[in-house]
């Protein structure tokens, strides 16, 4: 199974120097120039951040050149193999197969029903409805039995393609009153596979049919190359569904962005609310432009149902801002709807790398929205590393567009994503615990903050994954990896995964940290039990949660007679240096040291001295 992933903090495009000025447009760019571009990226030798696969009894042709391209353009170096035509479960099930050489993190599984099942696309009408259901089971039970493969011999995450609903059945409007008709036939299978797949932790629903209606179905099935090649779909889908794909791409790999900032004049509302004053603010029922306006705001609020995180960043007074946020009858966001407000006259980077310092976030996670061209320049200029999203003339588009930011996709909705922006509002009132106590001890005697460390359950994973993957600031060694990956920890002999959960007088954190301790084989077992993964979220950092992990361990590991010693060590990232001693202050040795300031470790049992953590209450789970 796939244990890791390399990946760098930036998102900086992957492409060759000289084609750069390509990597906003290379999936608009024709099938040829994509296809030498996708050459000249691989020639690089970069090493990979992503492996994907492919498989099934569609030829894939120019997808995998666009999807390279595409995740290459994101700051994403991604290899590709495609496997034999129509030979998806003997990829999966032999152990010697180049797909299992491969070892893919993600795998696209696409299947025609052209193949599948030849009468139905051949001749709908003249099918017994009974023959149409056995079929229906058959293609049914062969994409669920790849899901079953896959997970069983592999540790990719599995995509599958669903069905694209006939544009034009065979039937024609008659279609509709058919039992079980071609355009049932198709929607039903789809469901199927939606509610089937919906509770895997590592398959997910590739809504082919979705991309196919957006793009266009008329342009986007090829009847020729599909009988000639195997190849179903036109170039300019296949440049569409490479876009899909990266989104799954960017998830897997933990990529999401967390922060959307948004400018208010222009951009919340029509108006300047400096010239017109709150009452000439268009927004809401009454006119085409206040209802684009108030859509833009119902698109953000959608968002933050998701967890996304919401900012202001505004030249304006902020007397001014906060009344109309307050008390304007036709605004859907309110003040508690933001996590963070930098309203003022200093210039927006300025106010960008705030609101970043007030969330505890680093710039990559930001999306900065506004409609003033010469902003956004100077935002792209000085920060390079938030993405910037220009708004156009038309306001009725606002709303689509933000809808369609794939900046922030994850591969599942947690508990943890619902609260985390109504978190940060919380957090307020603990800064103002903080700013009333007379000293840390006080302060941290004042929040009442009770831990909890047990092992992790499969309910956990998703949100383990999702921090492994975020976590930056209080991450000894940045180690990205798979939701397969993941499961592995929990599945295999050789780990040891436990979760911290928190909690305090004004609500829960959730769960924010993890360890990981390798036992049982690997990289480390000469040395025995090694500290592979040790991480916090910054929301509970300064609480001393971080020691009482760090005594679970010790009483966990370093054997009582004296005999083994527990290993870890620290890799040095962007923005983790902070925890470079961190080892060291809980009373590990340092054995080694690397040029880049990476540090190995090494904790006796004579030496794991459990630390006071104070006023923290803290419970631990066997």
């Amino acid at each position: 199974m796939t244990a890791s992933l390399d990946t760098r903090a930036s998102t900086d495009p992957v492409l060759p120097p000289d084609a750069a000025g390509e990597s906003s447009d290379v999936l608009r760019l024709p099938a040829a120039r994509a296809a030498a571009l996708a050459r000249r990226l691989r020639a690089t030798g970069r090493a990979a951040d992503l492996r994907i696969g492919y498989i099934g009894n569609i030829v894939p042709g120019v997808l995998t050149d666009y999807v390279e391209l595409a995740c290459a353009a994101d700051g994403m170096a991604v290899d590709s193999h495609v496997g034999a035509y129509g030979q998806e479960m003997q990829e999966v099930l032999s152990a010697d197969s180049a797909l299992r050489r491969f070892a893919p993190d993600l795998l696209v599984l696409t299947l025609s029903l052209r193949v599948l099942a030849p009468r139905l696309v051949q001749a709908y009408p003249t099918v017994p409805e009974e023959e149409r259901r056995a079929a229906f089971d058959r293609v049914l039970d062969h994409a669920l039995g790849c899901v079953r493969a896959v997970r069983r011999e592999t540790g990719a995450t599995l995509l599958v393609a669903n069905f694209p609903v006939p544009g034009h059945p065979a039937a024609g409007i008659a279609d509709l009153r058919d039992p079980l008709g071609e355009v049932e036939f198709v929607q039903r299978l789809n469901l199927d596979l939606l509610d089937r797949l919906r509770g895997e932790t590592r398959a997910c629903l590739l809504d082919l049919d979705r991309v196919a209606a957006r793009y266009g179905k008329d342009g986007a099935f090829d009847e020729r190359l599909a009988r000639l090649a195997r190849v179903e779909w036109r170039d300019g889908f296949a440049a569409a569904l490479a876009g899909e794909i990266r989104r799954y791409a960017r998830a897997a790999l933990g990529r999401a962005r967390k922060c959307l900032v948004l400018d208010l004049d222009g951009t919340l509302w029509g108006g300047v609310l400096g010239e017109d004053g709150p009452a000439g603010l268009r927004i809401g029922p009454g006119s085409a432009e206040g209802e684009a306006f108030l859509a833009v705001q119902h698109a953000a609020l959608a968002l933050r149902a998701r967890g996304v995180l919401l900012a202001v960043c505004s030249k304006n007074d902020p007397a001014d801002v906060a009344a109309v946020l307050a008390e304007h009858p036709e605004m859907a966001l309110r003040p508690a709807d933001f996590s963070a407000m930098e309203v003022g006259w200093h210039p927006k980077p300025e106010g960008l790398r705030r609101i970043a310092r007030t969330l505890g976030i680093g710039l990559d996670a930001l999306v900065f929205v506004d409609d003033n061209p010469a902003e956004c320049a100077q935002v792209r200029a000085a920060l390079p590393e938030v993405q910037v999203v220009q708004l156009g003339p038309d306001p009725a588009e606002y709303a689509g567009l933000i809808r369609r930011l794939d900046a922030f996709e994850t591969l599942a909705a947690t508990g943890q994503d619902a609260v985390r922006a109504d978190g940060y509002r919380v957090e307020r009132a603990r800064a103002a615990l903080r700013a009333e106590a007379s000293s840390l001890d006080d302060y941290l005697a004042g929040l009442e903050t009770r831990v909890r460390i047990r092992p992790a359950t499969p309910a956990d994973l998703t949100r383990v994954h999702q921090l492994i993957n975020k976590t930056n600031q209080f991450n000894l060694t940045v180690e990205r990896v798979t939701p397969g990956a993941v499961e592995a920890f929990l599945d295999t002999g050789r780990f040891d995964l436990r979760v911290t959960e928190v909690e305090d007088r004004f609500g829960r954190l959730g769960l924010v940290g993890v360890t990981l301790v390798e036992h049982g084989g690997g990289e480390h077992r000469a040395e025995g039990p090694h500290v592979r993964l040790f991480l916090l979220s910054c929301r509970a950092l300064g609480r001393r949660v971080e020691v009482a992990m760090a005594n679970a361990l010790k009483r966990r590991w370093p054997g009582a007679d004296g005999t083994r010693a527990l290993t870890a060590h620290y890799r040095p990232a962007p923005r983790n240096q902070p925890v470079a001693d961190f080892y060291e202050a809980r009373g590990f040795t340092v054995t080694d040291t690397a040029a880049d300031g990476g540090k190995a470790y090494r904790l006796a049992a004579a030496g794991a001295a459990v630390e006071d953590c104070g006023a923290v209450e803290v419970e631990e789970m066997e």
